[in-house]
C-alpha cells in the first residue's frame, strides 16, 4: 500500500487512541491503495519530512527513486499533486540510477533547520546533500555526497568515509549529521556538516570501536541493524535497532568517544 497519513495534532487535541488521520497523500481517498508513478501516486513511500523554513513536505518515494516535494499548502489537500520531484527527470520516470541527479532506493529524508535537504540513497551507498531544497527545481542534482567520494561511486565499505546501507539520518541542532549505517551496525557522526567536502569522513562512531570493525551485537556498546535515530535538544541520541527490537540513548552524544557505550534502553 503506497500512502501518506496526515494527522494534525494541534486540530485533534487532546489525543484519544485511534484517532482517524486528517489526510492522506499518494492516494485519492482513505480506502484506495495502490501504488502510483505520478505527481500524486507513490510506491511504499518511507521517508517524510518538513521543512521548517518553509513548511513544505518531502516524502520519499522508495521504489519510484525519487523525492517528492509538496508545497506548504498543498500538504494538506488528499490527493494533492507533488510541486517537484528529485531523482527523476519528470513525475512519470521511475528508474534507478547513480549520479548527482539519480537515486537506488531512497529511504529516509530529513530537512535542517537552514532548509538543507538530506537523503539517505540506500543501494547507492551514501547520503545526498540538496542546499535551499525547498527552492529547487525538478530534476535538481544534489550539492554534496557522504559516503562515497564523488557522485557515481557506490561500492559499500567499512571505512570512516564509506557506509554499507545508510538509512536513518539527522542533523540536531549543532549542526552535526547523524547516520544510521544499518549494514555496518553503527551510527556515524559528521561534525559541523555542512562544510563537508564530498566524501569526507566521519568525525565519530557508535557501535563500533573504530571505522574498520562492521560486526553486529547486543551490548550496551554494539549495534544490530540500526534503522533509524533522533538527536534532541538535550544531546541525547536515540537509536532504533531492527534486528535488537529495542531502542539505546546516548546521552551528551556529540561528545562521546568512538564506541562508547549507551546509558539506556529501551
Amino acid at each position: 500500500m503506497a500512502v501518506v497519513l496526515v494527522i494534525s495534532l494541534q486540530a485533534q487535541s487532546p489525543l484519544v487512541n485511534n484517532m482517524p488521520a486528517s489526510g492522506v497523500l499518494g492516494q485519492s481517498s482513505f480506502t484506495a491503495g495502490s501504488s502510483g508513478l505520478s505527481a500524486s501516486g507513490l510506491n511504499a513511500p518511507s521517508g517524510v519530512a518538513v521543512d521548517p523554513t518553509t513548511g513544505k513536505l518531502f516524502i520519499a518515494d522508495r521504489y519510484n527513486n525519487r523525492v517528492l516535494r509538496w508545497s506548504s499548502s498543498a500538504k494538506l489537500t488528499n490527493g494533492s499533486p507533488a510541486e517537484a520531484v528529485f531523482g527523476q527527470t519528470d513525475f512519470v520516470t521511475g528508474s534507478s540510477g547513480a549520479s548527482a541527479s539519480r537515486f537506488n532506493d531512497p529511504l529516509r529524508v530529513h530537512v535542517d533547520a537552514v532548509g538543507t535537504l538530506w537523503v539517505s540513497d540506500y543501494l547507492n551507498n551514501r547520503v545526498l546533500r540538496f542546499n535551499n531544497a525547498s527552492m529547487k527545481p525538478s530534476g535538481a542534482a544534489a550539492d554534496g555526497v557522504l559516503g562515497q567520494p564523488d557522485f557515481t561511486t557506490t561500492s559499500a565499505a567499512t571505512t570512516a568515509s564509506k557506509m554499507r546501507g545508510p538509512v536513518g539520518v539527522f542533523v540536531d541542532a549543532k549542526g552535526t549529521l547523524w547516520v544510521a549505517d544499518r549494514l555496518n551496525h553503527r551510527v556515524l557522526r559528521y561534525n559541523t556538516v555542512n562544510g563537508k567536502a564530498n566524501g569526507a569522513a566521519a568525525d565519530g562512531v557508535l557501535g563500533q570501536p573504530d571505522f574498520t570493525t562492521g560486526t553486529s551485537g547486543v551490548s550496551a556498546v554494539k549495534m544490530n541493524r540500526p534503522m533509524g535515530l533522533y538527536a534532541d535538544a538535550e544531546d541525547h541520541l536515540w537509536v532504533t535497532e531492527d534486528d535488537n527490537n529495542r531502542v539505546i540513548r546516548f546521552d551528551s552524544a556529540s561528545a562521546r568517544p568512538n564506541g562508547a557505550p549507551a546509558n539506556g534502553v529501551l
